[in-house]
């Protein structure tokens, strides 16, 4: 189901100041704060729920879709250290020049056919950061308070030059691990890999999309009989073709 924002409102600087203190002089508990990412997420997951049931009604006229519905929440628009917008449902304690109009308007769509042509490979990709073998598990830690947990919400911080130098200072660690890290985690956003295939190319040399996109079919037949079983030349040349078309994708909309 689409999902589209119609309004999203800047929050006043004031909302970086303390929450107000309640009657007995006390402050308020903190409130959790939810990634926007998340709160969108969330409310996809139970708008799907709701379609589902009104999928099944047993009614003899007619089939029945959700065709708007709105939503106007009051919150707290922070970002976090690494640009990460946050929300914070908005209470009481809160002052009221803190508070922001969160406004959304999702419409039913048709889904696309299977058969339809995709316009570009790549896709966001929900894999754990926990999950890479090739990142350092402390590295994962210390993102996941910045709400910066899957493969997908990485590449995006690190697409953005000043964000990739604040990650580099914050992990101290060089820029070129950086990207050794988002190339093998790009290689996810091909059809039908996983975290295993990715450490298998890994052992083969192969850590980024250009060195896959490079393979020809001598070298595709050599790797087939070195790697594991299962790991076919057909999957290799797949992945090849499909490597050289994301990176002719990037080109173009680099251009």
């Amino acid at each position: 189901m689409a999902t589209k924002s119609r309004s999203l409102s800047k929050s006043s600087a004031a909302e970086k100041g303390p929450a107000a203190l309640s009657e007995s002089g006390a402050a308020p508990p903190a409130r959790n704060k939810v990634a926007a990412a998340d709160f969108f997420s969330a409310l996809q997951r139970s708008l799907d729920a709701v379609q589902r049931q009104l999928s099944s009604a047993n009614n003899a006229f007619a089939d029945f879709v959700v065709k708007e519905f709105a939503i106007d929440a009051a919150v707290q628009l922070q970002t976090n250290d690494l640009g990460v917008l946050q929300l914070v449902l908005a209470d009481d304690t809160m002052s009221a020049p803190s508070v922001s109009r969160l406004s959304v308007t999702l419409a039913a769509v048709a889904k696309a056919s299977d058969e339809a042509p995709t316009k570009t490979m790549a896709v966001a990709d929900a894999t754990s950061l926990a999950d890479l073998a090739w990142l350092p598990a402390q590295v994962a830690a210390q993102l996941a308070p910045y709400q910066i947990k899957t493969v997908s919400e990485f590449l995006g911080l690190v697409a953005d030059a000043r964000f990739s130098t604040q990650l580099t200072s914050m992990l101290k660690v060089k820029r070129d691990e950086i990207a050794r890290w988002a190339n093998q985690m790009r290689l996810l956003e091909l059809p039908g890999m996983t975290v295993q295939c990715v450490g298998t190319l890994a052992e083969f040399g192969i850590r980024a999309l250009a060195e896959l996109s490079a393979l020809n079919e001598k070298t595709i037949a050599d790797l087939g009989k070195k790697t594991p079983q299962g790991f076919t030349t057909e999957m290799l040349t797949k992945w090849s073709e499909a490597a050289r078309g994301v990176l002719g994708l990037t080109q173009l909309r680099d251009r």
